[in-house]
């Protein structure tokens, strides 16, 4: 091609980006990926509608879009940076506030938006935008023809520039969903700092992956309402995947599809699937990628396999169950989405959520993933979780006997608790914990410290971890005199005396940190690698488990609580680990030829 026909080439798709429609801003994104990040941007199913949506935000059709997506999938990338540098050189008048939940995230991203604005490319498409000279700073900047771009964030507010735009991108922390506080603290940050700087157009962009009913998303969905009802805010929502939750639950049940498992109708329907489906193999991949290194030819075939199986699964899965695909709409546009169709099917397929399922568990992946954030009825965690053990499968393990004693003894306090709990790990490493027996009650020292004596002696082997609150160290003190006592005896009885060593450790009763622990167990009880000893005290088991247990809302500072916080202990105290599983050992059959002696018989009569 000649110089003179690129030039021309390069002044079209210029003209072209500078139109400003749904089209027009993704030709800039994938001319930006191209000459800026160097790789080629990947149109989604998606990304037309979403274009639609921030073009109608930027040019004033709405001004009120939130946007809902799982994390890693790109909604930081177009709206933020491709979005704000965009906006900026189709109007060099336009004020933008970006905020999100740190300072060292809003750094980077206003960062990487300068970057973007400071290329070359970008000076080829807008050559007349210029900087300021007296303030170009890489989180807030001016511009020669007028407009501004500030970044600031929760912690740090934003001071002495309007914006004709807000754009607020996670204002929390994923680990913070939970926290009444800290979601108290991300609106008033939305309200006081980002509502009361708008001017000019006063377009609010709201960017979040899920993570509470009352997040800042949910709170202005609950007082301003969605267009479609009368209200302020477009909603698009995007799941990382639709359809997955009944999806999951079969292939977990297909055992990775070993045909033992599975239906004739479903055996047939592999081997015909199976027959027609294709994926480019290692020999061919490295053919058409010939510079690449060994260990990157070994990843793309760990990923094929993930990849041929995962598709395998779909489509015997949408064969077998006849699913009706999702219609997304945003005004007059609507979009098809298949079943069981990822946002990102190269770069997070079904092999990457289904791992992220298993290892996030059902409430946060389909908070986070799903943009389901509504809480069950019966609260934080749900009674079908809960499985028991019996005397024949018990594992050998390990016992710890965890105390918490309460801050009172006032009849108004919580119980005082005293948890059992046995830890083995099988071959395949994973860690099983059985709640073995408990005690609760508003006992004084004295009789708290006869209850722990009683446990100990009825469990010899397991070590003691008393937690240092409510008097920790005078109760060690008064254990140990107690102790020396009882040992005087059960020697005089010529019995076993007690052995086990007491650890006192640090108390951390915040409600956060309280609470943070509890939801330890959250993933061990839907993966019923926490279970409950069916013929424990059948006191406590009931206190543990309708008390406590099942009425547990991580909203709530006066939880009662103190006999599952024994559990939560169990996974957070360093020293508290399993032992390994030990198989039976077999009986060796010594044959009659092997003995000492021989038996009599009745031939020797």
């Amino acid at each position: 091609m000649s110089i003179e026909k690129e030039k021309l080439n390069r002044a079209i798709r210029n003209e072209k980006i500078y139109r400003g429609d749904a089209e027009s801003f993704l030709l800039y994104v994938e001319t930006i990926f191209k000459f800026k990040y160097k790789k080629k941007f990947r149109r989604t199913w998606w990304d037309e509608l979403l274009a639609q949506a921030l073009m109608d935000l930027l040019f004033g059709v709405n001004d009120r879009l939130l946007l809902e997506m799982p994390p890693r999938h790109g909604k930081t990338e177009r709206g933020v940076r491709m979005l704000a540098s965009y906006a900026q050189g189709i109007d060099e008048q336009i004020k933008i506030q970006y905020g999100t939940y740190g300072d060292t995230l809003s750094k980077l991203t206003s960062t990487e938006t300068k970057e973007i604005m400071e290329s070359s490319i970008f000076k080829e498409i807008f050559p007349t935008l210029d900087f300021s000279r007296k303030l170009n700073l890489n989180t807030h900047w001016l511009l020669k023809a007028g407009g501004g771009f500030l970044g600031t964030s929760v912690s740090g507010g934003a001071t002495g520039m309007g914006a004709e735009i807000g754009i607020f991108d996670d204002l929390l922390k994923a680990i913070e969903g939970d926290s009444k506080a800290k979601r108290d603290e991300a609106y008033k940050y939305y309200v006081t700092s980002g509502l009361t700087r708008l001017e000019g157009r006063k377009a609010v962009l709201m960017i979040m992956q899920r993570l509470h009913p009352d997040d800042p998303a949910g709170r202005v969905i609950e007082k301003q309402g969605l267009v479609k009802d009368g209200g302020l805010w477009q909603k698009i929502s995007l799941p990382a995947i639709n359809n997955f939750k009944e999806f999951y639950d079969w292939i977990k049940g297909r055992h990775k599809l070993e045909k033992d498992n599975c239906t004739n109708e479903e055996k047939t329907l592999f081997e015909q699937i199976a027959r027609t489906l294709t994926i480019v193999d290692t020999e061919t991949y490295k053919q058409n990628n010939p510079n690449l290194k060994n260990h990157e030819y070994k990843k793309y075939e760990i990923k094929r396999n993930k990849v041929y199986y995962y598709q395998l699964a779909r489509e015997a899965y949408l064969k077998l169950k006849m699913i009706e695909p999702t219609v997304i709409h945003y005004n007059e546009m609507k979009v098809i989405r298949p079943p069981l169709t990822p946002l990102d099917e190269e770069e997070y397929g079904l092999d990457y959520l289904v791992q992220q399922r298993t290892e996030l568990g059902e409430i946060d992946f389909n908070k986070q993933y799903l943009q389901e954030v509504n809480i069950d009825r019966a609260g934080y965690f749900l009674e079908e979780n809960i499985t028991y053990v019996t005397d024949i499968e018990l594992p050998d393990q390990y016992l710890y006997i965890i105390i918490d004693p309460a801050e009172s003894e006032k009849k108004t306090s919580d119980d005082r608790a005293i948890g059992v709990y046995g830890k083995s790990v099988d071959e395949s490493e994973v860690v099983r914990t059985i709640l073995m027996d408990g005690r609760r009650g508003k006992w004084g020292t004295y009789d708290l410290v006869a209850e722990i004596i009683n446990m100990m002696m009825k469990y010899p082997t397991a070590r003691v971890f008393l937690e240092g609150a409510g008097g920790g160290i005078t109760i060690k003190n008064v254990l140990n005199n107690q102790i020396l006592i009882m040992n005087a005896k059960l020697q005089k009885e010529a019995k076993d005396q007690i052995t086990a060593s007491i650890t006192v450790f640090p108390p951390d009763n915040t409600f956060q940190a309280k609470n943070k622990r509890i939801k330890l167990l959250t993933k061990p009880l839907e993966s019923h690698t926490f279970q409950i000893y069916k013929f424990m005290d059948t006191d406590f088991k009931q206190q543990f488990i309708y008390g406590e247990l099942l009425k547990f809302n991580p909203e709530k500072t006066t939880n009662t609580d103190n006999c599952i916080d024994t559990a939560g202990l169990s996974y957070s105290l360093p020293d508290v680990y399993p032992k390994r599983f030990l198989e039976k050992k077999e009986k060796t059959i010594r044959r009659h030829s092997q003995r000492k002696t021989k038996r009599s018989t009745w031939r020797g009569y």
